[in-house]
């Protein structure tokens, strides 16, 4: 939470679109919001009024266990990751993939 203060400033609420800019610059903002609807990204979306133009926000505490949710993921595959490759004689391609970004 103290980082994202940081970098967004002291709001409860971000708007969808720095959230979208900052850490998923890789889709446009109508496939990532489709993404947030299909639930391919668990991530609420708010709005400060019920209507339709209202802008569209994700509360900071919500991005901040987001975010926290994708580091436990890599954690947990990097270690599965690791022992797939003590269990082999032979070099694990996935393991030089994440250790050498090939």
């Amino acid at each position: 939470m103290l980082l994202l203060m940081a970098q967004f400033g002291p709001r409860v609420t971000i708007p969808v679109e720095d959230v979208r800019r900052e850490y998923f610059s890789h889709f446009d903002l109508d496939t990532f919001l489709r993404r947030i609807q299909r639930g391919t990204i668990r991530l609420p979306v708010t709005r400060a009024d019920k209507h339709r133009r209202t802008s569209r926000f994700i509360s900071m505490v919500d991005l901040a266990l987001y975010l926290d949710r994708q580091v436990e993921t890599g954690r947990s595959d990097y270690q599965q990751i690791l022992a797939d490759a003590a269990n082999q004689s032979r070099p694990n391609r996935r393991l030089l993939g994440v250790l050498y970004r090939t």
